[in-house]
């Protein structure tokens, strides 16, 4: 599936902290090639007609399942790993999701007070890059960039760096993916990705 973050800490004992999954804050829509009069609505209702029930255009089917996957309530439990493997930590929180454009982009609200994150975040599939594309933001304004192929459930973020200098990188692997539970671990990597660390392995029930 494809979910979850927000906020980053590193402490000596503790792997950085993030606090849910899955977006994107970009407002990019309304700019577009310019088509004559009419015949950008002629083109597109007779490309919606051609197109096979279930599909969409520039999206696959199996990816658009996944968004609509997403669109409910969850509870998310998240366990707090130390660089052996051992919880040291456990929070809840929870995670809103739904249609923020219809078919095309999810919005999820993410609400962990236990943490002091509370954050927005968006994921939709890129009919340029031909992967799921996640931008989340939380109430700092801080800001971290994830993507993810089409045949896997990993969603690895763009390198940022942190207060001590250092470039991480995050990778969320969701898997034991049922109806109405998931399961993710959160790595992290300061080295490019050659070696990861788990930092957190995410449990998640649909409420609604």
């Amino acid at each position: 599936m494809l979910m979850k973050l927000n906020r980053i800490e590193k402490t000596s004992r503790a792997a950085p902290r993030t606090g849910a999954c899955l977006a994107l804050l970009l407002t990019l829509g309304a700019w577009q090639v310019p088509a004559a009069a009419g015949e950008a609505d002629d083109a597109g209702r007779a490309s919606l007609a051609r197109m096979p029930k279930g599909e969409l255009p520039g999206i696959p089917e199996v990816a658009h399942e996944r968004m609509r996957y997403l669109n409910g309530r969850w509870k998310v439990r998240t366990e707090f790993l130390d660089p052996n493997g051992k919880v040291i930590q456990t929070t809840n929180y929870l995670s809103e999701a739904h249609w923020l454009i219809q078919d095309r982009v999810v919005l999820l609200t993410h609400d962990a007070p236990e943490q002091g994150v509370l954050s927005k975040a968006m994921v939709f599939w890129s009919t340029d890059d031909k992967k799921f594309e996640l931008v989340d933001v939380n109430q700092k304004g801080e800001l971290w960039f994830l993507s993810g192929d089409l045949d896997e459930e990993v969603f690895t973020s763009a390198p940022k760096k942190m207060p001590n200098g250092r470039d991480i990188i995050l990778k969320f692997t969701h898997f034991n993916i049922q109806p109405e539970t998931f399961e993710v671990y959160m790595e992290y990597s300061y080295d490019d990705g050659a070696t990861w660390t788990r930092g957190q392995h995410q449990h998640a029930s649909r409420i609604r």
